[in-house]
């Protein structure tokens, strides 16, 4: 579980990981997420902020969630990776999945 109020945070999801959350409240994260296990769920929460998440290439996402006057955006692209499921809530906020670099 990450917890960002008032400034930035980086954290990084290890090699398997399966269920982990972010809030951000007021100010931005830039999630890091490795090969995920099994059934992965992210579950992200922003509040006047705005959440990054770069996943392997590959990796299938299903975002799913509800924006009040905020976005969310999926730009990965399809593979043969592990599947991952991203439920995310913003209020004025944002939340972008990206391909790890």
């Amino acid at each position: 579980m990450s917890f960002s109020l008032f400034g930035g945070s980086r954290p990084a999801l290890p090699a398997g990981w399966r269920q982990e959350s972010v809030t951000t409240i007021i100010g931005g994260t830039d999630l890091v997420a490795a090969e995920p296990g099994d059934g992965a769920t992210l579950k992200l929460t922003s509040v006047i902020g705005k959440i990054r998440v770069a996943v392997p290439a590959g990796t299938p996402v299903t975002l799913r969630g509800w924006s009040l006057l905020g976005e969310r955006r999926n730009q990965a692209a399809e593979g043969g990776g592990k599947p991952v499921t991203v439920v995310a809530s913003t209020v004025i906020g944002e939340v972008e999945i990206v391909e790890s670099a």
